[in-house]
């Protein structure tokens, strides 16, 4: 694969990723994530403020961690290219790349919950496997 068609995969991963965060987020934000956030950043009196040029960041590592993986498939070797492989591999990924932030945030904020961990670690899996899914689909077809 050449470093062209590897910046491809980073660039298309990363999109995704914002595109399923752009759903995901709206969805669950005030119930899931707002009320702890809010109490870790000092309560009801202090609004919540989002750093997005670090979002920014994140999303681009997390394309490089799906593109990373899926550059290593061999589409021409069907056996490799299982849908349910490719999800595993992300969602393997997403799993512990979320379960360290969640976790290293539950051991280091008081306030940080259980459920927040869980639920985003869950929601990491998923979107890793379905980003990556996609972008093994895409690549598959693109890369040939």
């Amino acid at each position: 694969m050449s470093m062209k068609q590897f910046i491809f995969l980073w660039f298309v991963s990363t999109l995704l990723l914002v595109l399923l965060d752009a759903v995901w987020l709206p969805l669950t934000y005030e119930k899931v994530y707002k009320p702890v956030y809010q109490k870790i950043q000092g309560g009801q009196q202090n609004p919540v403020k989002l750093r997005m040029e670090y979002g920014v960041v994140a999303w681009i590592v997390l394309g490089f961690a799906v593109a990373s993986h899926i550059s290593h498939v061999d589409h021409k070797k069907k056996s490799q290219t299982s849908l349910l492989k490719v999800f595993t591999m992300g969602a393997t990924t997403g799993f512990t790349i979320y379960a360290v932030y969640n976790f290293t945030n539950l051991a280091t904020f008081k306030d940080y919950t259980l459920s927040l961990a869980i639920k985003d670690t869950l929601w990491g899996t998923f979107a890793l496997g379905v980003t990556s899914v996609c972008v093994s689909h895409l690549s598959s077809g693109v890369l040939k």
